[in-house]
Order: structure tokens, then C-alpha cells, then sequence
């Protein structure tokens, strides 16, 4: 993040204004800062694997099949995207 905000500053020094250097400046450091959020956000919901406990599956009904299953911490795919579809779809 330093390396970005010091590219932005040293991008914002082409202009000789001292406004428009601030103007150059700021708006580099918002649209850097949003992306950021942003990336943080989408990687936050979808990027955390979910855990498979004892007996559970993917449904719910069955335990996971053997395949599934690997010896120490078993994960499976997050499922937040459809999860995040039913609930929108409830709600509207």
C-alpha cells in the first residue's frame, strides 16, 4: 500500500498547481482506497474456505464421501455466492 500511495504522489508532481497537484493527489488516493475496500470485501465473503464437520456434507443430509475427506482439517468449497442468492431471493 506505501508502494501505491508514494506512485501516486510521485504522479501527482507532474502538475505545477499546488491545487491541482492536491486535486491529482487525492483523487488517486480515494480510487486506490475503494479499490482496496472493495478487493478486501470480495475476498473476505468468497476467498475464507469453509470447514466440513463430523458428519455433515454439502446438503446437509448425508455424511461426505470418503473422497471428500482428508486426513487432518477438512475443507470444502465456500458456498457464500448461493448462499447470498437464496437470501435475496427470499427477501425480494
Amino acid at each position: 500500500m506505501g508502494v501505491a500511495i508514494v506512485s501516486v504522489l510521485v504522479f501527482a508532481t507532474q502538475e505545477r498547481d499546488w491545487q491541482r497537484f492536491l486535486n491529482v493527489a487525492s483523487n488517486g488516493v480515494l480510487l486506490s482506497g475503494g479499490s482496496t475496500l472493495i478487493g478486501a470485501s470480495l475476498g473476505f465473503l468468497f476467498g475464507i474456505p469453509r470447514t466440513l464437520q463430523q458428519g455433515a456434507s454439502d446438503n446437509g443430509d448425508e455424511p461426505p464421501s470418503p473422497s471428500v475427506l482428508v486426513k487432518g482439517v477438512n475443507y470444502r468449497a465456500n458456498t457464500n455466492l448461493e448462499q447470498i442468492n437464496k437470501w435475496i431471493a427470499l427477501n425480494s
